[in-house]
């Protein structure tokens, strides 16, 4: 059992184990928290977290990304390194390319998993990139990185068949959850050798 509470009370979690609960999440409860501590409180047998120390968000031991591949489609040398440095700490594999007329020839050399799009970039921007990335068939993830968060903008990257979209600047919290739930589910695609792009 895994108890998933607001406020923990020292009290409340000391008792815990005594209860018969494997571990505990504070809410909210983010999704790669809690597909970690499942598949570990799977693994027990019956009565032995009684002996095991309790599970929480700060000893849930880290598991690299199961293979998902990132294109960064990204104009701005710092948002690219910002970037890069943020996935890569988190187990994702990345490319960098410079502006969208790259991303789409990118698309069509690697089976990448997701590319995060900047929506405003020389040559090709991200609106019109994607579109026709989405015209060639391909089923990736597409998550644009905008500054402009309103109604209108929203709309636009959902027609330009974008799955989701990420504030710039952009919190590490906020861009993992994002790929978290629009890659659940989806089996990483084959591995290919790091694109040279960008300049």
């Amino acid at each position: 059992m895994i108890l998933a509470t607001s406020i923990p009370q020292r009290g409340e979690i000391s008792n815990l184990r005594n209860l018969g609960y494997a571990g505990y999440l504070t809410k909210p409860v983010r999704l790669g928290n809690l597909q970690h501590m499942l598949s570990l409180v799977a693994g027990f047998q019956a009565g032995s977290p009684c002996g095991l120390p309790l599970l929480t968000e700060k000893n849930i031991p880290v598991r690299p990304n199961p293979g998902y591949r990132v294109l960064i489609a990204e104009d701005n040398t710092v948002n690219q390194r910002v970037a890069t440095r943020l996935l890569e700490k988190a187990g994702y594999t990345c490319d960098v390319v410079c502006n969208g007329q790259e991303a789409v020839a990118a698309v069509q050399q690697c089976p990448y998993d997701c590319i995060l799009m900047d929506c405003q970039m020389p040559i090709l921007d991200g609106f019109e990139a994607s579109m026709q990335i989405r015209g060639l068939g391909m089923d990736l993830v597409i998550v644009a990185a905008t500054a402009g968060v309103t109604v209108d903008e929203r709309r636009r990257c959902h027609e330009s068949g974008m799955n989701d979209f990420v504030a710039k600047p952009i919190q590490a919290a906020s861009l993992l959850d994002i790929l978290e739930k629009q890659l659940l589910g989806r089996v990483p695609r084959f591995s290919c050798r790091t694109l040279e792009l960008s300049v």
